[in-house]
């Protein structure tokens, strides 16, 4: 993998992403880990869900990443 995605892969993920959390067809895994992170940063589940409606290509970082997690 590259490390860095075009805008366009961006905006077309982030459209995706915010119309499923918008329709609530997403699950937050309430491992503990995430829900200590959430509390320390003072924020509860629907602050997370915001944060994620808020963004936008600008935020981009870097990625993708391998999912470890995948079978």
């Amino acid at each position: 993998m590259s490390g860095h995605a075009n805008k366009s892969d961006i905006s077309a993920y982030l459209t995706e992403v915010k119309e499923l959390v918008s329709n609530r067809k997403y699950d937050f895994v309430p491992r503990r880990k995430n829900m200590i992170s959430l509390a320390h940063h003072g924020l509860t589940l629907i602050d997370a869900k915001n944060e994620i409606l808020g963004l936008t290509v600008s935020d981009y970082y870097k990625g993708p990443k391998e999912d470890l997690d995948s079978g």
